[in-house]
């Protein structure tokens, strides 16, 4: 049974491109990723349909508080 759940959990994993979206993440809080893997990631073309609406949300709100310089509206 553990087998079983353990294959189902991989398989949900790499459904949802947890691992790429967890790295990215990491890497936007660390300042190691910025503007151009964001909008990479959240592009169509880049494949990001595996992203849930919730997942990219999260993105942007983390983005924006690393680099709240960026976030702020132009007028």
């Amino acid at each position: 049974m553990h087998v079983n759940i353990a294959s189902q959990l991989n398989a949900a994993v790499d459904a949802m491109r947890l691992a790429e979206l967890s790295a990215l993440e990491q890497a936007l809080v660390f300042g190691e990723a910025g503007t151009k893997e964001l909008i990479a990631h959240l592009t169509p073309a880049a494949g990001a349909s595996g992203s849930s609406q919730m997942d990219k949300l999260r993105l942007l709100f983390i983005f924006t508080c690393v680099h709240p310089d960026k976030a702020r509206a132009r007028v």
